[in-house]
């Protein structure tokens, strides 16, 4: 009996072990919560970023719409631009009777594009409109020219006229009509007087005035007209292409002009160099002086120091190697059938250079 009753009781105390079995499913009850806390973030970076790229394209479309209409802008600029030089061009190319200059004194003028009004007691009113595109002058002024370059009376002090004191008699003043054509290839008002300055202690073979700037040396009057004037067809704005410009400019100061020079200061006295000395000068320019001429040419894309249009680099060279082929013939330097293609192109080019050079009378 004893030994049944404590069987029994282990059959019946084997049912007690189910709580352990229960703590498992408590265990794996508790991960769901942390698969939940992943999902959330990063569904909203993927909803936000077709609105991202869409806006940065629209950016970009309205970035290329500015540019777009920029360059439409600048367009019209240019092209309005072209037509007032045009414009202007055709008007100083018209050709007027000069109105009788006033006998009584001119007590006041003053200038606009391409014509000179002055206040004088003779003044009879307003002239006909329509030989001045619809301008007239003020009450107590008349009219007295077309082109301020043939202004027939002094400008006022403090005036827009540029003074350019220049003999062209020695061989120094040639540089002179490098300015001159310069001024008046662009109808830039001007007033030539054949006279030398002194400044500040010596005669300058070219002097430009400009409203009390004073410049004595033709490069510089090249340059400063350019910058002033804004001709960058003469004087190239790009850096690079203006160093090349420069370059020639100094290349023929130091060593084409000086070459040239001497040939011509000979044929001004009357006497002939030494044969040793121009067989020098011809070997230098044949075996360097050309070469590197040439090499400026070409580096520009000819047939011009300035490309296929002048710039003030052939302005620079030309007076004295034109001087030099039509005064001494048989030189080396006007047999030169490189300097002759030069030269015609440049002709070509400035169909006024042979009226310009009538100024230099002596050189003619």
């Amino acid at each position: 009996m004893g030994c049944s009753s404590s069987s029994n009781a282990k059959a019946v105390q084997e049912p007690v072990k189910p709580p352990v079995a229960d703590a498992k499913p408590a265990q794996t009850s508790s991960a769901p919560p942390k698969k939940e806390e992943t999902p959330t973030p990063v569904e909203k970076p993927v909803e936000e970023q077709p609105k991202v790229v869409e806006a940065l394209e629209k950016k970009e479309k309205e970035e290329e719409k500015e540019k777009e209409k920029e360059k439409e802008e600048k367009k019209e600029q240019e092209k309005e631009k072209e037509e007032k030089e045009k414009e202007t061009q055709g008007n100083a190319k018209n050709e007027f009777e000069p109105l009788p200059v006033p006998t009584e004194e001119v007590t006041e003028h003053r200038e606009r594009p391409n014509l000179v009004w002055a206040k004088n007691p003779m003044a009879e009113g307003e002239e006909e409109k329509e030989q001045t595109g619809g301008e007239a002058p003020a009450e107590g002024e008349k009219m007295i020219s077309f082109n301020p370059i043939l202004l027939p009376v002094p400008p006022a002090e403090g005036g827009s006229a540029v003074q350019l004191y220049c003999p062209l008699t020695s061989v120094e003043e040639l540089s002179g009509l490098s300015v001159l054509v310069l001024l008046r290839e662009n109808k830039i008002p001007h007033d030539l007087k054949k006279e030398s300055i002194a400044e500040p202690e010596r005669k300058m073979p070219v002097y430009l005035d400009d409203g009390g700037l004073h410049l004595w040396e033709a490069n510089a009057a090249l340059r400063y007209i350019c910058t002033k004037e804004e001709l960058t067809g003469w004087y190239p704005a790009d850096v690079q292409k203006r160093a090349i410009c420069d370059n020639a400019l100094e290349f023929n100061g130091n060593v084409l002009m000086p070459m040239m020079a001497a040939a011509l200061e000979s044929y001004k006295k009357g006497e002939e160099r030494a044969a040793e000395a121009v067989k020098q000068d011809e070997e230098k320019f044949l075996s360097d002086v050309w070469p590197a001429l040439n090499h400026l040419i070409q580096s520009g894309e000819g047939p011009l120091l300035g490309g296929a249009a002048p710039s003030i680099a052939d302005l620079a060279v030309f007076p004295h190697m034109l001087v030099v082929t039509r005064k001494l013939p048989e030189h080396f330097v006007s047999q030169h059938e490189g300097v002759k293609s030069y030269l015609e192109a440049l002709h070509a080019a400035l169909p006024s250079l042979d009226e310009t050079m009538k100024e230099a009378e002596s050189w003619v």
